[in-house]
């Protein structure tokens, strides 16, 4: 059975017919079908003339969510309607979609074609005040029906082909105007996704945070159940939009969190992917000794791991962890200043641009306890008292709804940003799984990173101490680490990944990232299944490996790494190595190993060397 709600608002019954309704129906559909059939034949035959333009408008009547005859419909007023004789059939066209819009006022085909007579007449000479005008029928519309989503886009093309003809009107008026007109439609009804979206795009100087969230305080005790609702408060916590009036939303521009020093090797750990569109950038480090100068180049390439794809050789290779590269070692810290510029990875643009990228001092030399805190794990502080503030709002507010799986979500997500010693999100997390079950995959996932996250702010805390132990995250049931955390945790040596639920190409990511620098692997217990050589490539400097109770059953080898421990027990690898000779096979594999440092038994196989 359908769902009698569809985003909080009642399904209508369907009618149920008589039979004389039914017979009309068919008949109807017969005279269509033969309509459509003559017209699209004409379409294939290119015929453009009035009287194609005519029956057209006849078959819409039937179906004006048929896309192919407004389709036809523009190529026959482009071949007939050129220059001024075009005028009065655009006219025409504008008054027929206005009767089609309160038949279809959710057709996708109908908004499209209407957007194209506007511009249509626009580039022949019609000015804002069409537009202008456009804007009170959108309105019209929205008084109909609040949510058309199809309206509301259309109500934002109008406003920007506006800002494009009257370039010199004063550059928030439209916001102005959206915020007026947004402010209107939430309190007529605040169950509006379209308008709180809409709010959304308007630059965040034009909104007061506070009153904002008082006017989202009210909806949600008012009904803590709408979703839409939700959706803004959290855009708001999330800082808003930084863009101007206008402008469209792109990856946020790259800026350094942390240094890390391995082995005399500096990593330039950036908040989001970025890349150098000439090939080279110039990099200086001042340190107490003098300037070393360099370059920098990408060091762990997202891809290597689960996703086989990387950039094309013309593109340039996007990478959110840089190498500081220079003839001499780098052995303090120091002050990084770019002569280039880093651009930010976009792949949806054409054209990146160079973004310089702002670096922080005093990279963490691992086991010096240098103070740091990367991106993925600080909260601002201009936003830490906004998020207790909301916190203890959310706690107010499930002590009266406390199966609002809502408020449990932005709980949870706000504990987790702050860090909070004496709270923990991953409680808040498991109660989601129990109250929207459809969903209990995503929140284990958030759950897993929430738990994650915890650990490694501990594993910092101590770091920052000087007590550099081992990370642990064992049992927190995850399929994959998120790449904002494996950055973050860049220099760590001994990592414990457990008990979890691990894949091979996940472990990759793991150490493409992590591999510069990590020492020892503990990833016992997991599903890993294929090829141990896999594992074995990205690990540069591992010398502790434990994959034991794993599903590996490959080693294609030879290995030629710096590895003195290799656990593999309860593997089918195990078993396959002493079918074809333990000594022979390992021999093949693992050239320079010396054989009195396996020990085997049954399925156990361990090897220590000295």
């Amino acid at each position: 059975l359908l769902p009698p709600f569809m985003h909080g608002r009642r399904k209508k019954d369907a009618i149920e017919l008589s039979d004389e309704d039914k017979q009309r129906e068919r008949d109807q559909l017969l005279t269509g079908l033969g309509l459509f059939r003559e017209i699209l034949e004409k379409r294939r035959q290119k015929v453009y003339t009035m009287h194609t333009h005519e029956i057209t408008m006849k078959a819409l009547q039937f179906n004006p969510e048929f896309s192919t005859l407004w389709n036809y419909r523009r190529e026959i007023i482009l071949h007939v309607g050129k220059g001024d004789a075009g005028l009065p059939m655009l006219q025409g066209e504008l008054k027929l979609l206005e009767k089609v819009l309160h038949k279809a006022a959710k057709a996708y085909c109908v908004w499209f074609h209407r957007r194209w007579v506007l511009d249509q007449l626009v580039q022949r000479g019609s000015k804002a005040e069409l537009l202008e005008a456009e804007l009170a029928l959108c309105d019209k519309h929205l008084q109909l029906s609040n949510r058309n989503f199809h309206c509301w886009g259309h109500r934002q093309w109008v406003i920007d082909r506006l800002r494009q003809l009257a370039p010199d009107t004063r550059p928030d008026k439209w916001d102005h105007q959206d915020l007026e007109f947004t402010t209107a439609q939430i309190d007529r009804d605040f169950s509006n996704y379209s308008a709180w979206h809409r709010r959304s795009l308007l630059p965040s100087k034009l909104l007061d945070a506070g009153a904002e969230l008082e006017t989202v305080k009210h909806a949600i005790f008012t009904e803590p159940g709408d979703q839409s609702v939700w959706g803004y408060h959290r855009w708001i916590l999330a800082g808003g939009n930084q863009g101007g009036p206008g402008v469209p939303r792109r990856p946020m521009a790259p800026r350094a969190t942390h240094m890390v020093l391995l082995d005399s090797q500096l990593y330039v750990c950036l908040s989001a992917r970025a890349a150098v569109p000439d090939g080279v950038c110039s990099a200086k480090l001042s340190t107490g000794a003098g300037t070393v100068s360099g370059t920098l180049e990408p060091a762990c390439i997202e891809g290597r791991g689960s996703n086989p794809r990387l950039p094309s050789a013309k593109e340039p290779l996007p990478s959110d962890v840089w190498k500081f590269k220079t003839d001499g070692a780098v052995t303090g810290g120091g002050e990084l200043s770019l002569e280039g510029s880093l651009a930010i990875y976009d792949p949806s643009s054409a054209d990146p641009v160079g973004v310089p990228v702002e670096l922080v001092t005093q990279p963490r030399a691992i086991g010096g306890g240098a103070g740091w805190s990367p991106w993925c794990l600080r909260v601002p502080p201009e936003s830490e008292s906004l998020l207790l503030q909301e916190l203890g709002m959310l706690d107010e507010l499930l002590e009266i709804e406390e199966d609002c799986k809502y408020a449990v979500m932005a709980r949870a997500q706000i504990v987790d940003s702050l860090g909070l010693d004496e709270r923990n999100a991953t409680d808040d997390w498991a109660l989601l799984e129990t109250l929207d079950p459809p969903r209990a995959g995503y929140y284990a996932q958030a759950r897993a990173d929430a738990s994650m996250r915890k650990h490694l702010r501990s594993w910092l805390a101590a770091a920052e101490s000087g007590m550099l132990g081992p990370l642990e995250w064992r049992g927190c049931c995850t399929p994959r680490v998120p790449r904002p955390l494996l950055v973050a945790a860049l220099g760590v040596r001994e990592l414990v990944l457990a008990e979890n639920r691990m894949t091979m190409p996940a472990l990759c990511d793991v150490l493409v990232v992590l591999g510069p620098g990590l020492l020892r692997l503990d990833a016992a217990d997991n599903p890993l299944a294929g090829d141990l050589a896999t594992v074995l490539s990205p690990a540069a400097v591992l010398e502790h490996l434990d994959v034991s109770r794993c599903e590996i059953g490959k080693w294609s080898g030879p290995y030629q790494g710096p590895l003195r421990s290799l656990v593999l027990t309860a593997n089918p690898l195990v078993e396959r190595l002493a079918g074809e000779g333990l000594q022979q096979a390992l021999s093949d594999r693992w050239p320079s190993l010396d054989m009195s440092a396996c020990h085997q038994d049954k399925d156990e196989l361990v090897i220590k060397l000295s």
